[in-house]
């Protein structure tokens, strides 16, 4: 089996918190754990996303309530992330 890159993990991750956002679930944790440039490398594309959710609602390619949803589903990834497990 090919192991996922950092960047298929977090959107992996975001994907889920998103749809759990979309369910009306706003209190989920996810679990991540590694070193502190995967760690890094995660709030790159958090960072990448909020980028791009904003430009997307800015241009009018998602709504309102889409963009809400995906700024909840990135602080939810974002807490995740700040209790990132260093090994």
């Amino acid at each position: 089996m090919k192991k996922e890159t950092i960047a298929q993990e977090t959107r992996r991750g975001y994907a889920y918190l998103k749809q759990k956002v979309k369910d009306g679930d706003n209190k989920v944790m996810l679990h991540f754990s590694g070193s502190m440039r995967k760690r890094t490398m995660m709030f790159q594309e958090l960072f990448r996303y909020e980028s791009d959710s904003k430009i997307d609602f800015e241009l009018g390619i998602i709504s309102e309530e889409e963009y809400l949803m995906e700024k909840e589903a990135l602080s939810l990834l974002e807490q995740s992330l700040i209790s990132f497990e260093l090994i």
